[in-house]
């Protein structure tokens, strides 16, 4: 499986995990949402659902998110996180 189906598969299940854990609707989601803060006026996503999906990323990708990814402001985006998820993959 080449690197582009990794990221559309990565894409696909960030996604599905924000829907069903968080009961968001992204049907119709741009490319530049994803690059909003999640923790911003469109998302409006608590602290608590972040570490929430922080936790069911690890869980569901069996990958170990770096800590200095979240010190550095890298989990708050979509398109961020799906680097990470994918960084870490290649890293396994």
């Amino acid at each position: 499986m080449g690197i582009n189906c990794d990221t559309k598969k990565v894409d696909e299940t960030l996604k599905q995990i924000i829907e069903d854990k968080l009961s968001l609707n992204l049907n119709g989601f741009s490319d530049d949402m994803a690059d909003q803060d999640l923790l911003g006026s469109h998302f409006r996503l608590k602290a608590s659902e972040l570490l929430f999906i922080f936790f069911e990323i690890e869980r569901v990708f069996n990958v170990k998110i770096p800590e200095r990814d979240i010190k550095e402001g890298n989990f708050n985006t979509l398109s961020k996180i799906k680097n990470i998820i994918l960084n870490q993959i290649k890293v396994k």
